[in-house]
């Protein structure tokens, strides 16, 4: 065999074999689920939450999060602000620090929630329960507007369906 020969029989397999490859891909996706489908609109829709560290602004993305997650995140805010006006009617030292207490085993949940919805790897669960590196607000918001998309893509749903 000649190298010509050789050269557009590679060049001939290697286009089936891409040919083949796409044609695999394509019956994937014909075959996900409908569950599958909404998994991956979930995982593929991106929150950006924009911050400023002084003097530039940068941006953490994050992924919507489900309505269970949204429950759950609204009764951890819920739980904490109990806790806020419990603190104030507190009327021993010992009152105030065992509230003070649960008040940080809720915190560090909201952190938990951060690493949980950030997509950057660096910015996972053990990053913010260091608490090093940043302002307690930084988490806090990241939660706040990641739920507030989640929310209002959740709500422009309804609105779609109405129509």
């Amino acid at each position: 065999m000649e190298r010509k020969d050789i050269e557009k029989e590679v060049a001939e397999l290697t286009a089936r074999a891409e040919q083949t490859d796409k044609e695999t891909e394509e019956t994937i996706k014909n075959q996900l689920t409908v569950r599958e489908h909404l998994l991956k609109r979930k995982r593929n829709a991106i929150v950006q939450i924009k911050l400023n560290d002084g003097e530039d602004d940068f941006v953490i993305e994050t992924m919507l999060l489900s309505p269970k997650e949204q429950t759950d995140i609204i009764s951890l805010q819920i739980k904490m602000a109990t806790f806020k006006r419990r603190i104030l009617k507190a009327k021993t030292d010992k009152q105030v620090a065992d509230i003070a207490r649960k008040s940080t085993e809720l915190l560090s949940q909201f952190y938990g929630w951060a690493g949980k919805v950030c997509i950057d790897p660096e910015l996972n669960e053990e990053y913010w329960q260091a608490g090093k590196d940043f302002t307690i607000d930084v988490p806090l918001q990241i939660i706040r507007e990641t739920l507030a998309a989640s929310q209002q893509s959740r709500q422009d749903l309804i609105c779609f369906r109405k129509k």
